[in-house]
């Protein structure tokens, strides 16, 4: 009796485990977005991957990776990208960028491109006195490279000009855009490019960003070592 009572408890918590990952792999789905190559950049060195990311979401979050070595030069850079709110008129996109490059190379614009097509913008600081406040001015000039690039945080006069100032190796930057445009409350944006401009002591680069996913994969695989580990732990009772 003890034996039968043991098996169906082991059949109940694998039916659970197996609906919770179900469950977890479903919500994932339906949040994810997609991602694709959709060109190559110009800029130096050129001939770079260009990616959008198509079907974002109020919540969405993803890192844009880049680290590139030209010449003496290692160009590194992080930037953690969070759509904090899509609303009628408006969307908040967040953004924490840090520069790792070696030597002076100062990353002294970023810029990317959206859709809906943005109107008008302005940039808000979000680290205060935790971060280094070098992307204080909002642009929609031309992006060297990156023709395709809407808008920008910039440490000049605009998104095409140099800079004496920047963002150091060493330094990161936590600020908010917002923008203003036909946005939706409840709807998705595409966002592209991710152009950064650095400005080195000899020359300037300009660079895109390798967005990488939220990581919904490992979600459902927790859901299925939790599994595991349910069915393992069943077995084990049933053996006493």
């Amino acid at each position: 009796m003890t034996t039968i009572r043991t098996t169906l408890r082991s059949a109940r918590v694998t039916a659970v485990v197996l609906a919770l990952g179900w469950w977890l792999a479903a919500g994932a789905a339906a949040e994810a977005y997609s991602i694709t190559q959709t060109g190559t950049s110009g800029g130096n060195p050129g001939g770079q991957p260009i990616y959008t990311l198509s079907g974002l979401q109020e919540g969405d979050g993803f890192t844009l990776n880049l680290n590139t070595t030209v010449g003496p030069d290692t160009l590194n850079a992080t930037a953690i990208i969070s759509i904090f709110d899509i609303s009628n008129g408006m969307v908040l996109i967040d953004v924490d960028l840090s520069n790792d490059s070696s030597s002076a190379n100062r990353i002294t614009h970023f810029g990317m491109a959206i859709q809906p097509n943005a109107v008008s913008g302005s940039i808000i600081d979000l680290g205060g006195n935790t971060d280094t406040d070098a992307f204080t001015g909002f642009g929609t000039s031309n992006f060297p490279g990156f023709q395709l690039v809407e808008f920008c945080a910039r440490a000049s006069s605009n998104c095409s000009g140099g800079s004496s100032g920047g963002l150091l190796p060493g330094q990161d930057d936590v600020f908010r855009f917002s923008l203003l445009g036909n946005f939706t409350s409840g709807g998705t944006i595409d966002l592209s490019q991710f152009g950064f401009k650095f400005q080195g002591d000899a020359d300037s680069y300009q660079l895109p960003g390798v967005p990488v996913p939220q990581p919904t994969a490992l979600v459902v695989l927790g859901a299925g070592l939790l599994g595991f580990t349910a069915v393992r732990i069943a077995r084990s009772r049933m053996r006493r």
